[in-house]
């Protein structure tokens, strides 16, 4: 795409870092265990990162730079070093968190304008359009592609109901990939501008909120409803936000209508399914109390813990000492109070607040519609993250510092007529750049 701003055309291709680096990065981020077979037993960011970080510093070390709340990022990577280098049995997750810094300096400085934005989520989203058709086939009894490399993207679930477990061989990790794909395709549907995409987009869409929901986990659920909900926001007109409203009321009156009707005419509760409904039923039931005696262990350890921490991998220790669960916190920030100190959860909770405040600042201020659906698909996408870290320890998930830096790379990328360097160090005013950008 090129704009105009003052006469002049604005160059919006990809930079060279995007388009060989950060969109084969994003498009196989949904592939999750099974890159360890397409790169021979290694990850994604494992081949490419450091190749790429040592490309930089040697190409481009007059431009590199880091964002001022990719510092807080690096500061939280520093109070958690102390715990993990006590043992070598930690270092891969030290790794992983030092991992997340680099990534998100890569993001914020390969980014330089929104068709690098478009490009990543783009990228994200066909490698999860490759991934649910693989489970679409799955679940209609065809070839599980995922027992090949042994990480099956299904397996039996209660009483004939199937179980998602995705390529992480884990539904609450493989649900995080959902949340963020939903409110991108949802963005393109409503700015496609040819039918023959926005019937692909929404098609792609509907697809994978159906598979949202097999995997049963309801945080996701409900990042998913919040992002795509502030896509619609900052993309529809006050009239189609109540169209589209009214019809979510239609249709989900009609669904309840079946499902009750379904469940009536079942009679027995025999059934196979309706006995599937019911375990289910009772294994979130039990899930959730299971998970309220932890939360409330877990808060009193964060208010009796020493303010450094009690070291990693403690935690599940001292919960079954005071609860009977040997669990985590089932909350990335109070695991991170517990197991690293307060100082370090305040940290990690001002670096992902930054993110959204930087995202959402960007999609208020762009005036573009299609830009400023996209860029709320990215603010949506991090909050979504956000609330996920409140009933999941999910920090150390790559893909989640991947969209993070994408969500400060908004409010950084290159605006005509300033100075890069100037940008990056935070000379000009916000306000200033709104006016030259998009």
């Amino acid at each position: 795409m090129t704009g105009m701003v003052g006469g002049k055309a604005l160059d919006e291709h990809p930079t060279a870092l995007t388009v060989f680096i950060l969109a084969p990065l994003f498009f196989l981020m949904p592939f999750g265990e099974w890159q360890n077979l397409l790169l021979a037993g290694l990850t994604a960011q494992q081949v490419i990162v450091p190749a790429v970080v040592l490309l930089i510093f040697i190409f481009q070390a007059r431009r590199f730079a880091f964002h001022p709340f990719a510092w807080l990022m690096l500061l939280f990577v520093m109070l958690t070093t102390p715990s993990f280098l006590t043992s070598t049995e930690y270092f891969p997750l030290f790794l992983a968190i030092a991992g997340g810094f680099v990534m998100v300096s890569l993001v914020t400085n390969g980014v330089e304008s929104f068709r690098d934005i478009q490009w990543l989520l783009r990228a994200y989203l066909a490698g999860m359009a490759v991934i649910s058709v693989a489970v679409a086939v799955a679940l209609l009894r065809g070839p599980d592609l995922g027992t090949v490399i042994g990480h099956p993207l299904l397996r039996p679930g209660w009483f004939g109901l199937p179980f998602l477990q995705g390529t992480e061989s884990n539904s609450t990790a493989f649900a995080i990939f959902y949340a963020i794909g939903l409110p991108i395709a949802f963005s393109e549907f409503l700015t496609a501008r040819r039918w023959g995409a926005r019937i692909a987009f929404g098609a792609l869409f509907l697809l994978m909120g159906v598979e949202l929901l097999i995997t049963f986990t309801r945080s996701a659920m409900l990042g998913a409803a919040i992002s795509v909900s502030i896509v619609a926001y900052y993309t529809l007109s006050r009239r189609a936000k109540i169209i589209l409203a009214t019809l979510i009321g239609v249709v989900a009156f009609f669904l309840g209508v079946l499902i009750l009707g379904f469940l009536a005419g079942a009679g027995s509760s025999s059934n196979e399914i309706i006995r599937g409904i019911n375990g289910l039923l009772s294994m979130k039931e039990e899930s959730t109390m299971i998970h309220g005696q932890v939360f409330e262990g877990a808060v009193d350890l964060a208010f009796s813990s020493p303010p450094w921490g009690l070291g990693f991998l403690n935690l599940p220790d001292a919960m079954r000492l005071l609860t009977g669960h040997t669990l985590s916190a089932h909350n990335s920030y109070l695991t991170i109070w517990i197991e690293f100190g307060l100082l370090a959860a305040l940290v990690f909770t001002a670096f992902y607040l930054g993110c959204i405040y930087e995202s959402w600042r960007t999609t208020r201020l762009s005036l573009d519609n299609r830009e400023r659906s996209s860029l709320a698909a990215v603010t949506g996408i991090a909050i979504s993250l956000a609330l996920s870290s409140l009933f999941h320890d999910d920090y150390v998930n790559s893909a989640i510092w991947s969209f993070f830096g994408l969500a400060l790379a908004t409010g950084w990328v290159k605006r005509p007529g300033t100075s890069w360097r100037r940008l990056a160090s935070g000379l000009i005013p916000r306000h200033k750049q709104a006016s030259a950008t998009f």
